[in-house]
């Protein structure tokens, strides 16, 4: 959607996909994992697994879709 204001043009919704938003926040739990020495990634796993919460669910959907 393009506003016009001023003569300018402004986008809006712009930015990252999803895809990439989901990759840079797996790539900073990563990091994280590796620094600090708690399975980080392993524990949010398990939780993903165990409890399949609705939140991932709607992020895999949107994946998916785009």
């Amino acid at each position: 959607m393009l506003l016009r204001e001023n003569q300018c043009t402004i986008r809006q919704g712009g930015g990252m996909n999803i895809r990439n938003k989901v990759l840079v926040g797996l790539i900073l739990l990563c990091v994280v994992d590796v620094l600090i020495p708690l399975p980080i990634i392993g524990a949010v796993l398990v939780y993903v697994v165990a409890q399949r919460p609705p939140w991932f669910v709607d992020l895999a959907n949107r994946i998916y879709r785009s």
